[in-house]
């Protein structure tokens, strides 16, 4: 999409000042919000602090007893670690204690004293002042707005044995342990697998604040812990607190709605100011950008008429002069480009980061990572030796414009022709390769039924690879052409070759297969390793078979696992064993070339003489 001088002018400005109030604005929300947070974080930790020091030592006694009698009954079997492992941060895990104990500790004085204690504790945080005496539990449903208390939750929770990095607590006491129409109460010893990060401080023995509101079903929170200590300094419990933020988050929420407001406001203001300055400065680039169109679209006539005579005027006058000097030079090289493009892939001189062939020199070349594309015809020297030298090139061209726009097609381009073999390569991905080389198999064969159809077929085999090449022009300054060097050019000729062998269509090397293997697209069955001349280590070969016909495949991947498996155990040395699999497949598909190449193969090392030497290739 296009957008006019004007535009990117007024978008410019709005731009730089939207962001600068952006950001400002951004600055303010982010600093008001973290310091309530904050605040309230630090009123939480007073509050937690002031209540550490109001537990008296029979307090801390009845907490130290009660966890000393849940630890001693709680029972952490295999079947609880496996549910505890499943559970999700938050989540709780009912209590494992006897049920008995559970009803007779919740009876005991010890659980009444602290959970009074923590009632008090949360009724302190009400609007209206109320005489503290015993308090029993009010469900959310019987509290008015107006009477609930701000700290909405309090507990005790211990370390639970076996989980020394405290990333599951023990409920000991909580100040809502009933349960009622609206809420689900809280045992002794319901397990909790830890979320906050102010619980792992607090069993660390330091008081501390969650960085965030977090919001549930019963509205937005926001918790503490505190460390309840022993005389020796050591966490015996830890004291948690969970603060209705609903009003606080509120208003950080109506602060963020003004603070988008203000955004907007200035967005509006901004590009009406800045349309205003760009349409007055625009209209002679507007002048510039209508003739330069006209010149794209190859309207050499073109004038731009601009009287001011400021940077804009010489511009125009350059614009003017350089368009003359395009219409003469466009001329020559419209006749020299369609000459050249025939000869020298406009691909091949992009990799060399050349704009014409006249910039190219000798010995310019670059590195890149390719696939590489060979193919060739099946056995031309018996079909041209029937036909006169005319016939021949007449043949071959035909053939060629069937697989060369093929190769075009599929993102690939055809570095060089060796007489009815064709060199491609393909830059930006194998699977390019591949679906060319499927694409060309096809495309032949419905050419032989279409035009071949009293004479022999013409067949051809496709070998892939992929590596590292060097791309570059040799010979000497009077003469010099495009080439390609590289082990992975030698390796695709050579993958080419070995499909006569295996009656393949196309061969891919093991690099290929791991880049298509991604795609999970392409058939494919695996054929063993080659050794390469001039290379120590063998290649694994794989053989694409969507290139073949669909009765062809179908047996192929019928008998995939009986070939494989034989080609395992050749590879292994275990020549007998192979055989029945190489038969197998045989069995059902006679015309398997592959199969019956390693069958016959292994059959001459089976039977060889004792005392004689087989040469295995």
């Amino acid at each position: 999409m296009r957008f006019p001088f004007a535009v990117k002018l007024a978008l410019a400005i709005s731009i730089l000042a939207v962001s600068a109030t952006g950001l400002s604005v951004f600055f303010v929300f982010q600093t008001t919000r973290s310091m309530v947070i904050r605040l309230m974080g630090d009123r939480l930790k007073d509050v937690g602090r002031t209540a550490q020091f109001m537990l008296e030592e029979d307090d801390r006694a009845a907490i130290k007893k009660m966890a000393k009698e849940v630890n001693a009954r709680l029972v952490i079997d295999e079947a609880l670690k496996k549910k505890i492992a499943e559970a999700a941060p938050g989540d709780q895990i009912d209590s494992p204690l006897p049920p008995e104990f559970i009803k007779k500790t919740m009876l005991s004085p010890e659980f009444i004293q602290l959970n009074q204690f923590l009632r008090r504790l949360r009724a302190g945080s009400k609007q209206n002042i109320t005489y503290p005496g015993f308090l029993s539990q009010k469900f959310l449903s019987d509290e008015r707005d107006t009477d609930k208390p701000q700290i909405r939750y309090s507990y005790l929770i211990i370390a639970t044995p076996g989980y020394e990095d405290h990333n599951v607590a023990t409920w000991l006491v909580d100040s809502d342990y009933e349960a009622g129409p609206d809420e689900k109460g809280v045992e002794i010893g319901l397990l909790y697998k830890v979320k906050q990060k102010s619980f792992h401080n607090a069993f660390l023995g330091k008081a501390s604040a969650e960085n965030d509101f977090y919001s549930d079903s019963w509205g937005t929170w926001h918790s503490a812990a505190l460390p309840i200590l022993d005389q020796d300094g050591s966490v015996i419990a830890v004291f948690g607190m969970d603060y209705d933020a609903t009003s606080e988050a509120n208003r950080v929420k109506v602060l963020m709605q003004i603070c988008f407001a203000i955004v907007a406001a200035s967005l509006v203001l901004s590009i009406i100011v800045a349309l205003i300055l760009a349409r007055i400065l625009a209209k002679p680039v507007r002048a510039l950008r209508e003739g330069a169109e006209r010149v794209r679209a190859r309207d050499f006539s073109t004038f731009v008429d601009v009287k001011s005579r400021d940077e804009l005027g010489i511009l125009a006058g350059t614009f003017n002069n350089m368009v003359t000097e395009i219409r003469d030079y466009a001329k020559e090289m419209e006749t020299l480009n369609d000459a050249y493009y025939r000869f020298v892939p406009k691909e091949f001189l992009q990799h060399l980061e050349r704009t014409s062939i006249v910039d190219v020199k000798l010995g310019d070349q670059v590195q890149r990572e390719m696939a590489v594309l060979f193919s060739d015809i099946r056995s031309f020297t018996t079909l041209s030796e029937a036909l006169t030298p005319k016939e021949n090139f007449n043949l071959l061209n035909q053939y060629l414009s069937v697989v060369s726009p093929v190769i075009r097609q599929n993102q690939g381009f055809i570095d060089k022709y060796i007489g009815d073999a064709v060199m491609a390569l393909f830059p930006e991905s194998a699977v390019h390769a591949v679906n060319a080389g499927i694409a060309m198999q096809r495309a032949l064969r419905d050419y032989n039924e279409m035009f071949r159809m009293n004479q022999d077929p013409i067949r051809i085999g496709v070998g892939i690879h992929s590596g590292l090449l060097m791309l570059g022009t040799v010979g000497e300054e009077k003469r010099m052409e495009g080439t390609v060097i590289s082990d992975a050019v030698n390796l695709a000729s050579r993958l080419e070759g070995l499909t006569k062998k295996f009656g393949s269509g196309i061969l891919i090397s093991n690099q290929v297969y791991e880049r298509i293997d991604a795609a999970n697209k392409f058939q494919c069955r695996y054929l063993g390793r080659v050794r390469v001349k001039g290379k120590k280590e063998s290649v694994r070969v794989y053989e694409v078979m969507d290139g073949d016909s669909d009765a062809v495949a179908a047996l192929k991947v019928r008998t995939m696992a009986e070939m494989e498996q034989g080609i395992e155990l050749f590879t292994e040395g275990k020549f007998r064993d192979s055989l029945p699999c190489f038969e197998a497949v045989l069995k059902v598909n006679p015309a398997d070339t592959a199969a019956r190449a390693y069958f016959d193969r292994a059959e001459r090392i089976v039977k060889k003489p004792i005392g004689t030497t087989l040469q295995v290739a």
